[in-house]
């Protein structure tokens, strides 16, 4: 996996007690390839339009073709045993973009990402204020597998919020 960690200079990112990382009333959101009454979403990106948050989405076991955009904290995740494939359904952006001006936690697990074309554009994009936890993902056959982009301001590398484990 290439992992690009870009700095810009401006605002410092947040420091990890300013995103509050404890959701009441925490929701579960189930998708899944056949939809009702199995499951309420067939797209991710529908599942993470309606998700409030703090809410978890469990994906079960399929192939996704769709650029995925998270603006809100939430969890993103594999169910249990299932192979979850996200394929970007566009080379010219990421597979998976979080991004936001404010601070959100986003964790992402056990997904499948790979490129609408080998070897074009990035699985994972990270850019704001976004503090993230990437943990046993395959990101496959990209130019970037995950690319963070921040402004850390007088911080150094070690204290983006970002945590990328057993990719």
């Amino acid at each position: 996996i290439a992992v690009l960690i870009a700095v810009a200079t401006g605002r410092t990112k947040p420091s990890s007690e300013d995103i509050d990382m404890t959701m009441p009333n925490q929701q579960i959101l189930v998708v899944c390839p056949q939809g009702p009454p199995s499951c309420r979403f067939t797209q991710i990106q529908d599942a993470i339009d309606a998700a409030p948050e703090g809410t978890i989405i469990v994906i079960k076991s399929g192939t996704y073709e769709e650029n995925l955009i998270v603006r809100k904290s939430l969890t993103i995740q594999a169910a249990e045993g299932e192979q979850v494939v996200v394929k970007s359904a566009m080379e010219s952006l990421p597979t998976l973009l979080l991004v936001n001006g404010r601070p959100i936690h986003v964790e992402v697990r056990g997904l499948t990402i790979q490129p609408a074309r080998q070897h074009q554009g990035n699985g994972i994009e990270i850019m704001g204020m976004v503090a993230a936890r990437i943990e046993r993902n395959t990101i496959q056959d990209y130019q970037w597998g995950i690319l963070v982009l921040g402004k850390v301001g007088q911080l150094g590398l070690s204290d983006l919020p970002v945590v990328i484990h057993e990719n």
